[in-house]
């Protein structure tokens, strides 16, 4: 009887375990729960960059920039290579360099159709980019133009903005993908910890916002 009586309480125990991760999982897994879930359905976004925000972009620069400029590009985040290929194609005279720690398989052949398209122009960094970031400062390379879409989890975003701000000069455009102005409103979604990482440079007066719009957050370093 004490054996059964055991047996069942650790049962309940496990049910409401599961129950809780299944139906309250900790916000570190809603972003890999998301696109699990985006992939079950056949809808990958994972590394997509859509029309309305490369017309953002596209407007900005048009407004207060130029598209001919000798950019030197920066992103974290390759992945299909969708984000790469704007920037190279949006801005014709730049060079980009993309950092990505390439965890899919598509990664390898993504890359191989970029660089035989760019050549000279586009750059992959494969690894950790909370490491290889640190790494590249050796180059004395400063970017121009700045895109953060890798890993969204706790500090990673926030890193890769520090990270990014020592390798950027005054007037570098810094764009933060799935970021929001209003961090309430993402506060159990995977945009919530690229939010408060663009949020936390405009408070400290290290970036000045131009636009926050279509899960894009727009600034320029100060």
């Amino acid at each position: 009887m004490l054996y059964n009586t055991s047996y069942f309480i650790i049962l309940v125990i496990v049910i409401i375990i599961l129950i809780k991760y299944l139906f309250f999982p900790p916000k570190k897994y809603v972003y890999y729960i998301f696109q699990y879930i985006l992939k079950l359905i056949g809808i990958d976004k994972e590394g997509s960059i859509s029309n309305i925000q490369k017309d953002n972009i596209k407007n900005l620069f048009i407004n207060k920039f130029s598209l001919k400029e000798k950019f030197i590009i920066g992103e974290v985040g390759f992945n299909r290579g969708h984000s790469s290929m704007f920037f190279l194609d949006t801005f014709p005279n730049s060079k980009l360099y993309s950092f990505d720690i390439c965890s899919h398989t598509y990664c390898n052949s993504a890359y191989e159709m970029v660089k035989n398209k760019y050549k000279e122009r586009f750059t992959l960094i494969k690894g950790d980019s909370t490491q290889t970031l640190v790494e590249f400062q050796k180059h004395n390379i400063l970017f121009d133009i700045v895109f953060i879409d890798g890993n969204h989890l706790e500090d990673i975003p926030e890193r890769d903005l520090y990270n990014f701000m020592k390798l950027s000069k005054t007037g570098t455009v810094i764009i933060m993908d799935d970021c929001k102005k209003d961090i309430n409103s993402v506060k159990y979604s995977f945009k919530f910890y690229p939010s408060i990482a663009f949020q936390k440079y405009v408070d400290m007066k290290k970036i000045t916002p131009l636009l926050y719009k279509d899960d894009q957050c727009i600034g320029i370093k100060v």
